[in-house]
């Protein structure tokens, strides 16, 4: 069974940034991977999860969404859902970061978007740890 990636973030252009860092570095290691939905509403998400409880994900969220539901209320559904799943929040609120430990939400990894050279390092980063992890 295959990981499913998944983005929600608000700003059109980072997600499609954040997209083809990441549908190209699946291509490229050929990681038994897929970006499954990228969207700009958290609510989309969450019906897809609940539809599909037996994927276990990779969320890549903003925390800032722009929706009455926030980065970290999406990820504290979703753990409700997809327990194994691997959550990193990117985002321009490093501040927040002390947030994932209230809502108990275990993140994977913070990434700061302003660090824009280290972004696609750590989202890769992020992949090939999350990949490890899932298939031993």
């Amino acid at each position: 069974m295959m990981l499913s990636v998944y983005i929600c973030e608000d700003n059109s252009s980072q997600r499609k940034k954040m997209e083809q860092f990441i549908t190209d570095f699946i291509m490229i290691e050929a990681l038994d991977m897929e970006l499954i939905l990228s969207t700009d509403d958290p609510e989309e998400m969450l019906t897809y999860v609940r539809q599909n409880p037996e994927k276990v994900g990779l969320y890549f969220l903003d925390i800032d969404l722009g929706h009455q539901m926030n980065g970290m209320t999406l990820a504290s559904a979703l753990r409700e859902i997809d327990d194994l799943g691997k959550i990193v929040f990117v985002t321009t609120h490093a501040e927040m970061s002390f947030l994932t430990f209230t809502y108990k939400i275990e993140a994977m990894d913070f990434i700061i978007k302003e660090e824009t050279h280290q972004l696609q390092t750590k989202v890769q980063s992020c992949i090939i740890t999350a990949y490890q992890r899932y298939v031993t």
